[in-house]
C-alpha cells in the first residue's frame, strides 16, 4: 500500500515509502533516503486539514439549496 510519495533528492525520481519505511533507496541512482515520522505526519494532518474544508464546502452547498427551495433553517 502507498502512502506517501517522496522526491529523491539526487535525481528527483519519485520514490514509494509504505507506512513502516524507514529508508528507501532510488531505483535511479541508488542515493539512500531516510523518511522522516515528520513526513508522514505532514501528510496525515494536509489530508485532516482536506477533509475539514470539504466538509466545510458541503456545509454551505447544502445550506444555499435549501436557502434556494426556501426551506427554513432549523436553530
Amino acid at each position: 500500500m502507498r502512502l506517501i510519495s517522496i522526491t529523491c533528492p539526487n535525481c528527483g525520481a519519485k520514490l514509494q515509502a509504505t507506512p513502516n519505511a524507514k529508508m528507501l533507496t532510488c531505483d535511479y541512482c541508488n542515493c539512500d533516503v531516510m523518511v522522516d515520522d515528520e513526513v508522514k505526519k505532514f501528510r496525515l494532518q494536509d489530508a485532516e486539514q482536506a477533509a475539514y474544508e470539504f466538509e466545510l464546502g458541503r456545509r454551505r452547498a447544502l445550506k444555499e439549496l435549501k436557502e434556494d427551495a426556501g426551506i427554513p433553517e432549523k436553530k
